[in-house]
């Protein structure tokens, strides 16, 4: 950890709420997300599919990182996609999001999880992280009609 400060701890069910809210608004200038869409994530960490890591400091969530863990068909195990990563923009430049990511990197290491991606925009400090562009390989998406309010995630 670069700074005695602070302390990065993968999440438990019950400190979702908070950490999930947090990224959201960082990240994303959203309200905290769903009581519903919480859950859901809760369910995908007690199923060790995903993982949320947050790092504090004396002031409280420092920064976070959710990951995902999914089979790949072509490599015949388990493979890990950060998905979202944060840190409060008041300690940045200090270490922290390679805190985040070696945190995120020792829960892979623990669950034989050897590759691990990210799609993002900010492809300089992913490859400062060691991180490395794939050729080609092009990211499509398509968005779809959103869920009702009734849904799970809601």
């Amino acid at each position: 950890m670069p700074d005695s400060g602070f302390r990065a701890v993968e999440c438990g069910p019950g400190e979702l709420g908070e950490v999930l809210s947090f990224l959201r608004t960082s990240l994303y200038g959203m309200p905290p997300p769903p009581a519903g869409f919480v859950d859901l994530v809760r369910r995908e960490v007690r199923a060790r599919s995903a993982s949320v890591v947050a790092l504090y400091d004396r002031v409280g969530i420092a920064g976070a990182a959710t990951v995902r863990y999914r089979p790949s068909l072509s490599g015949a195990a388990l493979f890990a996609s950060v998905e979202d990563l944060c840190v409060r923009p008041d300690v940045r430049d200090r270490g922290l999001g390679r805190a985040l990511l070696s945190e995120v990197e020792r829960l892979c290491v623990a669950r034989g999880i050897s590759y691990v991606e990210v799609q993002t925009e900010e492809v300089g400090f992913y490859r400062s992280c060691g991180f490395e562009v794939e050729q080609g390989v092009l990211v499509l998406s398509r968005g779809l009609p959103a869920l009702s309010q009734n849904s799970s995630t809601s």
